[in-house]
Order: C-alpha cells, then structure tokens, then sequence
C-alpha cells in the first residue's frame, strides 16, 4: 500500500481539509448538494458518511466546519483511521468550525467515518485535521464488491484478490454519461485484468508489482457494475483510484444490498381486522432473502432463504413481534411496571418452533419454524389477534402442499395493545448485501381481513414503495396474472419507480377456515 501512497499522493496535493467531495456516503446516508462555493453532505439521522484519508500519522485536532439550524442539538462522531471522538454541536444558523477533539490518526490509506445520530438539519462541509498532512483519493472502497470466485478470492476496503477468471463487480452511480479514469495499483500478480462498465471491456496487461495502469472506461447514468477480472493468473489489486470525478458525478454505493421494496395495503374502511391472510409464491434466488407476506403495525411474518452454503434446505418461515418499546435483551428479566408495560411475552410456540428475544433493529420476540419451503409453490399465510385485558396476542399460522394443513408458530402477548390488524404490508429484502447483484422476486396474491365475527374482505389495493438506496433503480411493482409481485435487485433494468397504486388481482374466493379449530388457538 506504500507505493501507492507515493505514486498516487504527491506531497503537492497533501492538505489539513478535507472537503465531501470525495466522499461515499453510508447506507440510507448523506445527501449532497452545492453550498455556498463548496460542496456539503446532508446528513440523515444518525447516518452519514466515509471520507477516504491518507495520513502521516501522529496526534492531531479534528475540526469540522457544519451548519446546524439554530437551536437544535446533536452529536457528531468521527471514527476510524485509529480515532475515536465525537462533541455535542448546537446550533447557530451559519457555518462554524467545531472541535471534535485530539486523537492519534493512523500512517497510510484508511477511512474515517462520520455518523451524527439524531440530527436534523446537519450540514457538513469539511473536515480538517491542522498539522497533519493528509488529503482524500476518490478510492474506490472494493469492500462493498461482489466477489464471483470460488478459488478463494478475497476483498477489503480498498484491496481485492482474484484468482482466475474471478470477477469482482463494484456497486457505482453516476449522475450522468461520459468517460472516467481509473488507475489500478498492482499487487502480487500474474495475470491480466479486463475492466469494464457499460462499455467494452479494457484489458491491462500482466504487470509487477507496485505498478500501476490507468484505464479510460465509459459509464452510463444511474447505477451499474464496475466489473474486474483476472485473466491467466492470479491477480491481487491494492487500490483503484478514481481521477477526474467527484461524488457530484461518480461514486459508490455503501452497501451491496439489493434496495427493500414493499407492497402497503389499506385495510378496507369499516372493518375491524382480527384476521388477516395471503398467499405468496417465490422465485428461485439467492442467499439472505426475505420475503415478508404479511407485516403489520407491530411485526412480520414471512418466510426467508438464509446462508445456503451448499444447503438449500436452509429455509424456514419467521414471525416476529415487537416489544412496546425498546428494551435490551439482557433487561427483560427485570421485573418493573415500566417493562411489564413494553416486553413481549412468548404465551405458546408450534412443535419444532424455535422462539427467543431480540434486540437488534428494535427489540421484541423472534420465532422462526425451519422448513424446506420450495420456489414456485404458493404458500398460505395466516395471522389472528384477540384482546387479553389491555393487552394483545398476536399469532401466526402457515400452509402448504406439502405442509398438510395449517401449521401453528407462535402466539406472543403485546402488552397496551389494541387487539387489532392495522398497517399491512408485504417486502422483498436482501439482508446481508452479498448477492445484490442477483434478482428477487415474490409474488403476493388472495389478499385478504376479517372482523371478529370472521367475515372476510378482500384487500384491493397495493401501494408501491421502495427504500432510497442512493440511485439504485433495479427493482419494479407490477401485476403479473393474478397476483401483485416485488422484483429487486440483478442490475439489469434500472426504471424502478415507486410512489402508486395497483389494484389487486380478484385470484379466488374467501379464505374456507375453522378459526375456532386451528392448532394453538387456545392460547
């Protein structure tokens, strides 16, 4: 990595400020937009930004300059590069300068982060670290890479290793069609390497190790795949910068992450729902899928396809319920009135059932029943609520041509509860991001609700919409024979849009079920 340091960093572009230009920001982070003269990032909650920093090391202040609206409070955190700081801002209206504290920045290539959780408003223009010589490459950050080589090929930040005829494919967006310059740093090789976008490929010759070559590709607007691969040999890459564009025309995604898109269904005016139902079909696709069916104010049911790892039965269906409130595992077996008033209570779980706590991404009870559920084939979807004194008991129940009748999973008490099925949706999401690059898609059809009395009505409308993952468009809402389907991710079409109605397909009659004889609904 030194020699890229010294090929690509002249001591003449070495500065103490750091402007945004050059940054990337984090999932469902910054936006950027022109300032007066300079760029600002605009931060969303607490996330925020990568800024790519080339240090000398040793100690150093971090100032930032920001605006915040007058009067409003937050926290601004920087991390990484070995610095750990962060300082409450209040604020003024105007531009200021605002120490962040002194640390010890790491030698060399790194990252530093910037997160502030909580504000609102925040407008960052620069980060400067006085008496320190540092600068910020448009580095492209090949963490974020699939990696499509099953010899071993491996990546980090801004290092990748491919073996023959691996690729990796790196996440970008542009704002706009042209031409771009990338320089590609050697490491230990022996082949070539092919790189492309939307254009033809480029072939670099095999080349020692420190060198570097600069490769001219065209980009297209919107999001696409910078694509490297090894040809011949072995080929380890430390760096590819990015010369001549800046996050206003060219940068990369934060996450591999295909974009969540989701289905909302408005329950039919005039109905209480107790009870709500639907059926869905799935689509062969990768790993670390989830398709909801049927989610609601308080939880989800659905069913997932987890780490395959050479085992496709590496499925199960999941339900889930969230406490009233957030409350860490580890504080659930405390007995106060204020916990009793939140945590969610695990009442009764279906044979072979597993069911625990949860407190990531909110808290509340997680139940989940493993199953080898198959692609193509429609699966029924059940979920009930019934009042127990001010609170509600939530429970789910699953079908199938191979299941052999309706199969109980779980019934969880929500305390301070209306016993209620309100705020209904259905989504596609892909939760680590490794595959991305491949296509999702489930289809969701005879949607239905009934009241206490088990009168059932049909739901006649879903409402499309879709995570805001920075520009990325490869997702799409559509109707497909008798049923409304969620399609993400593969990069192969980019005109998703988002933000309408579609009505419902009528694909058959009210669901025929015993309420009253399903298994666990005593409890």
């Amino acid at each position: 990595m030194r020699r890229l340091l010294v090929l690509f960093l002249p001591l003449s572009l070495l500065a103490s400020g750091l402007g945004v230009d050059n940054a990337t920001p984090v999932r469902f982070g910054a936006r950027f937009a022109d300032g007066p003269g300079f760029r600002v990032a605009r931060f969303n909650a607490e996330h925020g930004i990568h800024l790519p920093v080339r240090s000398e090391g040793g100690e150093t202040e971090v100032v930032a300059r920001l605006r915040l609206p007058k009067g409003r409070k937050c926290r601004l955190e920087v991390k990484g590069h070995g610095l750990a700081l962060s300082a409450e801002v209040v604020g003024t209206g105007s531009f200021a300068e605002v120490s962040l504290g002194r640390g010890k920045l790491s030698p060399g290539l790194g990252r530093l982060s910037l997160n502030a959780p909580g504000a609102r408003g925040l407008e960052l223009a620069e980060i400067r670290l006085p008496g320190l010589a540092a600068t910020s490459p448009a580095v492209l950050p090949l963490a974020t890479a699939y990696v499509d080589d099953g010899k071993g090929g491996a990546r980090s930040w801004c290092r990748l290793s491919l073996r023959d005829g691996g690729e990796a494919r790196v996440p970008v967006v542009s704002d706009r069609e042209g031409e771009v310059d990338l320089v590609v740093v050697r490491g230990a090789s022996k082949g070539s390497l092919s790189v492309s976008v939307s254009g033809p490929a480029m072939s670099l010759a095999p080349a020692p190790e420190g060198s570097s070559d600069r490769v001219r590709v065209a980009v297209g607007k919107g999001t696409q795949l910078i694509r490297i691969r090894a040809v011949g040999g072995d080929v380890d890459v430390e760096g590819v910068v990015v010369e001549g564009r800046t996050v206003s025309t060219l940068w990369t995604l934060p996450s591999g992450a295909a974009q969540s898109v989701h289905f909302g269904y408005p329950v039919p005016r005039g109905v209480h729902a107790v009870w709500a139902y639907a059926e869905a079909i799935a689509e062969p696709g990768p790993e670390s899928t989830y398709h909801c069916v049927l989610g609601f104010n308080q939880g989800y049911f659905g069913y997932q396809v987890r780490y395959d790892r050479g085992r496709p039965d590496d499925r199960w269906f999941i339900y889930s319920l969230w406490d009233n409130g957030y409350v860490r595992n580890h504080e659930k077996t405390e007995t106060s009135e204020e916990l009793r008033d939140k945590v969610v209570t695990l009442l009764a779980k279906g044979p072979g059932v597993n069911a625990s706590a949860f407190d990531h991404e909110g808290s509340g009870g997680h139940s989940h029943l493993p199953f080898r559920w198959r692609d193509g084939v429609p699966y029924k979807f059940l979920l009930g609520v019934r009042p127990d004194g001010s609170s509600a008991v939530f429970s789910a129940w699953v079908d199938g041509p191979d299941i052999g009748g309706w199969r109980f999973l779980t019934s969880f008490r929500r305390p301070a509860t209306e016993a209620r099925l309100d705020g209904l949706y259905s989504f596609v999401e892909d939760w680590t991001g490794r595959q991305g690059d491949r296509e999702r898609a489930c289809r969701y059809r005879n949607l239905w609700v009934a009241d206490s009395a088990g009168r059932w009505t049909r739901i006649t409308q879903a409402h499309a919409t879709a995570t805001d993952e920075l520009g990325r468009r490869d997702f799409g809402h559509r109707v497909v024979g008798d049923a409304v389907e969620l399609r993400t991710g593969g990069y192969r079409h980019a005109d998703g849009r988002q933000g309408f109605a579609l009505e419902v397909p009528v694909s058959g009659p009210a669901p025929a079920i015993d309420l009253a004889r399903l298994p666990g609904s005593g409890n």
